[in-house]
Parts: C-alpha cells; sequence; structure tokens
C-alpha cells in the first residue's frame, strides 16, 4: 500500500512566454498575472507521517515566495512543477493558471 500526503497552496505570481507564436493567444508573450494553484503529493511511510502537512505546506509556500517573489520569468507551469518536485522529492505537482489550466509533473 502506498501513502501519499496531499497539500494545496496558491501564489501569486508573473511570467511570460516570449517564443509565442499562436496568432490567438499572443498576449502570453507579454508579462501577466496568475493566482499559481499548487497541489503537491508526497510519499510517507507509515500512518502517523514523519512529514507533518501543515507544517510541509508553508515551508514549500516560502520556498516559492522567496525563490521567485512573484516573479517566474518565463516558467510555464510544467517548469514550476518540475521545479517543486525536486527540490521537495514530491511525487507529483500540479500547477494550475487560475485554477483552471496548466500541467501535472510525476516521477
Amino acid at each position: 500500500m502506498k501513502k501519499l500526503i496531499v497539500v494545496k497552496f496558491q501564489f501569486e505570481g508573473v511570467h511570460h512566454w516570449p517564443d509565442c507564436n499562436i496568432k490567438e493567444v499572443y498576449f502570453l508573450g507579454n508579462p501577466h498575472r496568475h493566482l499559481f494553484h499548487v497541489t503537491a503529493t508526497k510519499k510517507v511511510e507509515h500512518e502517523n507521517r514523519e512529514i507533518e502537512i501543515i507544517r510541509f505546506k508553508r515551508r514549500m509556500l516560502e520556498w516559492v515566495n522567496e525563490t521567485y517573489k512573484g516573479q517566474l520569468g518565463a516558467m510555464s507551469c510544467e517548469s514550476i512543477a518540475s521545479k517543486l518536485l525536486k527540490v521537495f522529492s514530491l511525487d507529483s505537482c500540479v500547477v494550475l493558471e487560475d485554477g483552471e489550466n496548466g500541467a501535472m509533473v510525476t516521477i
């Protein structure tokens, strides 16, 4: 049986897609703001959780805010999820723009 903790949080950020050449969404090439919604899972070994969920969530949110300070540059949802997956040794990470569209990265 595999046990995973799940944490969800949101953060505000500005990013852009500098190489966007799609006419219908040309505006994505300009810096624009989103409320990014993150859902992350991490394996735990037992039911008494060696990782406290609230503390883990706070660590992740603090890291995002300290690292990016709301300025994500050309990072995509896939890039953000991949970075979180690596830094926090996650099993999966979903990053959605405004809670709607985005990406999932898994190990």
